[in-house]
């Protein structure tokens, strides 16, 4: 059993006396604690180590920005047309901040803009319009030409008997200048057929010279003069290369008599023989024409 120790009073402090400096008695001051006693059997692995001081890192002084490290600033945008819309967002940002946004022209039946797509401002629709009445007219214009086109191409394969998947420019610029080649060698020759008769001169062998087709060739058929410059081209030939000639010139030898004439070669009957005339030369062959002056046909027109 524990017996329990009686308070102790306080000694009281003398009185003061005239100089004399009084200290009081501490009342029940607490010691310090002491350290953690560290159990028996355990090691303290700080033992005989003074704790290390405190490290502190000084912050790096803060720089201000320079030009070079603010990023580029868009420009303002300008509204060009006066309308607030083409790229102004002033008066859509007026609007919001009012509480009256613009209505987007969805389909939720609500004013706000909730990502729709707004309309775009009246003068690029109507630009918009015009294009595609543009490009309408153009799809029709191009359908037509390949219709014209396609028939023109089924008219001419009918004509030059070839299939229409074989009409190609290349082709066709081809046949057409065979074909004027051909209609202005018979022209010529024809021409030169008649000059030749009128002159007396052998028809076949004259066209079969390759001397006189390289100078008629130079001539232009469709010229004012053409028949003239035939005419003047045959008699200069044959003064130069008089073979040609059919009777010898300065001879003066008459005509061969003119055959009697058959009830066949009259279309009209007895007395009235069927005459060739200076239309029906512009018909007929070379060949026809020399056959017909050999025969006598063509005195009347000598």
């Amino acid at each position: 059993m524990t017996t329990p120790v009686p308070p102790t009073t306080p000694p009281t402090a003398p009185a003061d006396q005239p100089g004399q400096v009084v200290i009081a008695p501490a009342q029940n001051i607490p010691a310090a604690p002491s350290a953690p006693q560290v159990p028996a059997g355990w090691a303290d692995p700080y033992a005989g180590q003074v704790p290390a001081a405190p490290q502190f890192t000084q912050p790096a002084p803060a720089r201000r920005p320079s030009p070079a490290d603010m990023p580029a600033r868009r420009p303002a945008p300008q509204d060009d047309d006066g309308d607030g819309w083409d790229s102004d967002p002033a008066p859509r940002q007026r609007a919001r901040s009012r509480g009256r946004a613009r209505d987007d022209y969805d389909t939720d039946g609500l004013d706000g803009d909730d990502g729709g797509r707004e309309p775009l401002p009246r003068s690029v629709q109507n630009l918009v319009g015009r294009l595609r009445d543009e490009n309408a007219g153009h799809r029709v214009r191009a359908r037509d030409a390949s219709d014209r086109y396609d028939a023109l191409v089924s008219t001419m394969a009918e004509a030059l008997d070839l299939d229409p998947t074989d009409i190609t420019p290349d082709s066709v610029t081809e046949i057409l200048g065979t074909a004027a080649d051909e209609a202005r060698q018979s022209h010529l020759e024809r021409h030169a057929g008649r000059a030749a008769f009128r002159a007396g001169a052998d028809v076949d062998g004259l066209l079969d010279s390759g001397k006189f087709t390289a100078k008629l060739d130079k001539l232009d058929p469709f010229s004012e003069d053409f028949a003239e410059k035939v005419n003047d081209l045959v008699a200069d030939f044959l003064d130069e290369n008089p073979r040609f000639a059919l009777s010898p010139a300065g001879q003066g030898q008459a005509p061969a008599p003119v055959p009697a004439r058959s009830s066949a070669d009259m279309p009209g009957g007895a007395g009235n023989p069927q005459l060739i005339t200076e239309a029906d030369l512009d018909h007929m062959s070379p060949e026809e024409i020399n056959t017909a002056r050999l025969n006598g046909e063509l005195d009347h027109l000598l």
